[in-house]
């Protein structure tokens, strides 16, 4: 049954390295679509068949939101950004349960406590600049990270799922995750045209009668509960790989925004359904697997288009 299962993933792995090999030409979208949603469906049967349907699910959920999420920032230049998210994710969400222990009261304080950090570093970005302003939320995050994480640790409170995420079938469909995905997925589609002509030229974009501290703050928001949302699912080590890769595969393959999002959203969803059964089979945390058949994807893009731009 093992052997079974080890030769289906490998398949589906070389499966998912072709989809990401087909998204280079655009004669091939159709085909490359195809193949993703094969992709998925078979990963979505082997999880129905080993009974962890709601881990695969929980993990396409949020790669969807990361990479309609991460799409938007590459396009805004807030990789930096992006990348604290994580960091502010754990430390709102250890200093919640630090102080209001594990039940409903501490979810709004992770939101908020995500939230003030993000809207901190949007303030500094105005006079220092975003790279500074970020440097400066991670290290207050970091701090507040490490005092944090050693209460609970004094306490008896495991902190493996902040980092590495739940194992694959303790996984559960949150609420807050559903609601922080369906969120993004009707933001991003509508408010992308902004952001792009925002991030042409600012000042156009006021001129346009677009608010851009409206779309800064909706932005935040966003990235903070999707932060605080999915850190005990995928750990917020995943997170950053779930953030920042998408956009890089996007960058290697496409020629305009709009295939940049398809695609980045397209390698997501595909790359954890995979990464997802990985880890089922193996008992690993999910994180790991998908972050891996990420990277895979990742590096397949960026060797067909080297050899596409010599051919």
């Amino acid at each position: 049954m093992h052997r079974v299962w080890g030769i289906m993933i490998s398949a589906l792995l070389g499966l998912g390295l072709v989809v990401a090999s087909a998204l280079v030409h655009r004669r091939a979208r159709r085909l490359s679509t195809l193949l993703s949603l094969i992709a998925i469906a078979i990963a979505l049967w082997g999880s129905v068949s080993i009974g962890s349907l709601t881990a695969v699910c929980e993990l396409c959920l949020v790669a969807a939101a990361f990479s309609l999420l991460s799409s938007v920032v590459a396009l805004r230049r807030m990789v930096f950004l992006a990348a604290a998210t994580p960091h502010t994710s754990v430390f709102s969400t250890a200093l919640a349960v630090s102080l209001l222990g594990s039940g409903a009261p501490a979810l709004p304080a992770m939101f908020l406590a995500s939230l003030s950090l993000a809207f901190l570093a949007l303030a500094l970005a105005r006079r220092l600049g975003m790279d500074v302003a970020t440097g400066i939320v991670v290290s207050i995050s970091a701090v507040g990270t490490i005092f944090a994480l050693q209460y609970l640790a004094s306490i008896g409170v495991s902190i493996s799922s902040l980092v590495v995420g739940e194992a694959p079938k303790r996984i559960e469909l949150s609420p807050i995750a559903v609601a922080a995905g369906l969120l993004t997925l009707c933001y991003v589609p509508l408010a992308l045209p902004k952001h792009l002509l925002i991030s042409v030229d600012e000042d156009l974009a006021k001129l346009a009668g677009i608010r851009v501290l409206l779309h800064d703050a909706a932005l935040a928001s966003l990235l903070a509960l999707v932060g605080v949302a999915t850190v005990t699912s995928v750990g917020f080590v995943a997170q950053h790989v779930l953030m920042l890769v998408p956009p890089a595969i996007a960058n290697a393959l496409c020629g305009s925004c709009r295939e940049g999002v398809s695609t980045s959203l397209v390698a997501s969803i595909a790359s954890a359904a995979t990464g997802a059964l990985i880890s089922i089979e193996l008992g690993v945390a999910p994180a790991g697997g998908v972050g891996a058949t990420l990277l895979a994807y990742y590096v397949a893009s960026e060797i067909v288009s080297r050899v596409g731009r010599r051919g």
